[in-house]
């Protein structure tokens, strides 16, 4: 199990899993803008490799995704990476969905549209 320390990293990682190329791009251009080290996966396999090699310590994750739902790999992601941040951003917003996520681990969720200074402004407070 790694334990993240933000102190101790010179940027911190954001690994946005998201299948719309759009959006990933999107993000990951404002983050970066921002000074955030940004890492992108479209589906989530590629997101359990890249969460294994780079480490984020905040994770954007779409629910609906081509190879399951973000809102289930949640609770895996929680358990072992205790100490990583998820921020859920995600068209299907229900009551239903909601309360799935915070059961699951999901520290934020974000509905889309969303407006970029909304999560700027999350993971700046996930980062103090």
């Amino acid at each position: 199990m790694y334990k993240f320390n933000f102190l101790s990293m010179d940027k911190v990682r954001v690994l946005i899993v998201d299948d719309e190329p759009d959006i990933s791009f999107f993000l990951s251009r404002e983050l970066k803008r921002n000074n955030y080290e940004t890492f992108i996966a479209q589906d989530l396999r590629t997101a359990e490799s890249l969460m294994e090699t780079a480490l984020p310590n905040i994770i954007l994750l779409d629910n609906h995704l081509p190879d399951g739902y973000g809102i289930d790999f949640s609770e895996i992601l929680k358990r072992k990476y205790p100490l990583a941040k998820i921020i859920m951003i995600t068209a299907h917003d229900t009551t239903q969905d909601r309360l799935k996520a915070i059961k699951n681990g999901v520290d934020y969720f974000v509905a889309k549209p969303f407006k970029m200074e909304k999560i700027i402004s999350l993971v700046q407070e996930i980062k103090n």
